[in-house]
């Protein structure tokens, strides 16, 4: 099987709103909880309970419509370059976000991996990630100008896909705040999911699959 990205970008680019592993998220109906196991909970669903702890809530009248637009680049098939992973260089893979509306004051991004043994996987969160204008290329330097938080490994880096059988699934999910966190290099998901709870504009998640031979 071949190891590359989800294709959300081709030459010439096609934006995140025409591919369908790429999935919109915000508050319909029923208020939404995103919580630190990854989980996105509706309230009124009788197979979903509402969680007690760990989620922050997601409601419809705090997000706006979502025209948030993330691009990768080189990517192919669906699938996550092995340069991308521990199988190689473990390099970060560049995210172009676009239409960033004129009330975002900082984006965080969360990677992670629900498919790892044991539950949801952290691997990359990243705060304040700084931008200008209405686009940000996210890479592997923009950590330097950001705030990095622990993954699940303990460590305040970010962790390329390892995964250890099978397919799975990684979600890159890109926030717009209303503010510049107040949070210190090594927090924990759970202190970020706090200090964000009440300040999302906008949201927005791709998906990138990788299985190593």
């Amino acid at each position: 099987m071949n190891k590359t990205f989800i294709k959300v970008a081709i030459i010439p680019l096609i934006t995140i709103t025409a591919i369908m592993a790429v999935r919109v998220i915000f508050g319909g109906p029923e208020d939404t909880r995103l919580c630190t196991e990854g989980q996105r909970i509706r309230h009124g669903n009788p197979s979903a309970p509402v969680p007690t702890s760990g989620c922050i809530l997601l409601s419809k009248s705090t997000i706006m419509p979502a025209t948030l637009q993330i691009i990768a680049d080189r990517v192919d098939n669906g699938y996550i370059p092995a340069r991308y992973t521990c199988d190689a260089k473990s390099e970060f893979p560049p995210l172009t976000i676009h239409n960033i509306h004129a009330d975002v004051r900082s984006l965080v991004l969360i990677v992670d991996d629900p498919d790892a043994p044991g539950g949801t996987r952290d691997h990359y969160l990243l705060a304040n990630i700084p931008f200008v204008g209405e686009n940000v290329k996210i890479t592997q330097a923009t950590e330097k100008n950001a705030v990095v938080g622990k993954n699940s490994r303990g460590k305040t880096a970010r962790g390329a896909p390892c995964p250890p059988n099978g397919v799975h699934r990684y979600f890159f999910k890109i926030y717009a705040l209303d503010q510049v966190l107040d949070i210190q290099v090594g927090f924990t998901k759970a202190e970020l999911l706090e200090a964000m709870a009440g300040h999302i504009i906008n949201q927005m998640e791709l998906i990138g699959l990788y299985q190593r031979k």
